[in-house]
């Protein structure tokens, strides 16, 4: 239920499927669409960044779960 992780997945298959379209069915996909997709996709992995590390790290947290603040403002899970 990580949200981030779905984003990326999203992208990273939207970039495989028209690869896979293009060069294995040899079905015609505009090159400008092709550019856009995969600039796209890289644009999301960089804003994803931080999102990545905490996925790594395993200290992303999951869609529905309240994080709770500590006395001190600091965010507790």
């Amino acid at each position: 239920r990580y949200i981030s992780l779905g984003s990326l997945s999203a992208s990273f298959f939207i970039v495989l499927a028209l690869t896979f379209e293009k060069y294995y069915l040899k079905t015609e996909v505009p090159s400008l669409l092709f550019i856009m997709i995969v600039f796209l996709t890289a644009f999301i992995y960089y804003n994803h960044r931080s999102n990545i590390k905490r996925l790594l790290s395993g200290t992303e947290s999951k869609f529905g779960r309240k994080i709770m603040r500590t006395e001190t403002g600091k965010k507790s899970s």
